[in-house]
């Protein structure tokens, strides 16, 4: 589904601040919370593109997952 830039306002769910973008990309290619919080939780981790960002990468490699401070910035699915 295409979801146009700045659709989601960003947001806290279960206790995780998501950015809105991180809202785009999830409802646009179906990722749930849960499926985020599995990768940032059991996930393997590497350095972001940016300083203070993390990647996480789910443990089958097809979601990843950047966080700043904690905050979902984006998620990318392969």
């Amino acid at each position: 589904m295409d979801v146009p830039k700045g659709t989601n306002e960003p947001a806290t769910i279960g206790g995780r601040k998501y950015g809105g973008h991180a809202l785009d990309e999830m409802q646009g290619t179906g990722v749930t919370p849960t499926a985020v919080e599995e990768a940032i939780q059991n996930g393997s981790e590497a350095p972001g593109n940016k300083p203070g960002r993390t990647v996480h990468t789910s443990t089958d490699g097809r979601l990843s997952v950047v966080t700043e401070g904690g905050k979902v910035v984006t998620v990318i699915t392969k």
